[in-house]
């Protein structure tokens, strides 16, 4: 019974330590279809997406009216930096000379933001949120977080998986050595 709570323990730990890893990698790089995963550092959006939730983002053609963006608050930015992006919503769509230009608003505010955004500093809009997760995320960007959240597991998942491949090795020799016995024992 304990053998299986500890197997059901590990399981679990796997999973979970996977997600993180996936997610803090897609927080980084682009995923498949230009997914992204992006952490929400304020409270405009609350309630519908908490402060340090991790939203998932999709790129499309097109976005309108009530969809909520992630895009760059700033269209020089680096993603690289903290504050590089904002999570609101399109509260107006205007057509600039050809050119899709968004109004966009933190449901929490009062007022539209001031700048509008271009379709081009549009990172995609967000297909759901996972509160309080981005405190987590944002843990393993660090060298402490990464050490502790990727590399400890992922050398203790490895040295596991050694252990259990040397053992059934060790089996295997094991059973080809009483075979061998056994026919020499068989006149």
């Amino acid at each position: 019974m304990f053998k299986k709570f500890i197997s059901l323990f590990y399981s679990i730990l796997i999973v979970i330590l996977a997600a993180v890893a996936a997610i803090t990698a897609f927080s980084v790089i682009p995923g498949p279809k230009g997914l992204r995963f992006f952490v929400v550092l304020s409270g405009s959006m609350e309630p519908k997406i908490h402060t340090a939730s991790v939203v998932l983002v999709a790129s499309q053609d097109k976005y309108k009216k009530d969809d909520v963006i992630t895009f760059l608050a700033n269209p020089k930015a680096k993603l690289k930096d903290a504050n590089a992006t904002v999570t609101h919503r399109v509260v107006n769509v205007k057509d600039d000379e050809g050119r899709r230009i968004y109004e966009t608003k933190g449901d929490a505010n009062n007022a539209p933001d001031r700048e509008t955004v271009a379709q081009s500093s549009i990172l995609g809009k967000v297909m759901f949120s996972i509160p309080y997760l981005g405190k987590l995320i944002a843990f393993t960007k660090t060298q402490t977080g990464f050490i502790l959240f990727i590399v400890i597991p992922s050398t203790l998942i490895i040295y596991s998986e050694l252990t259990s491949i040397k053992n059934e090795i060790a089996k295997m020799f094991k059973r080809k050595k009483e075979k061998t016995e056994e026919k020499r024992e068989t006149p």
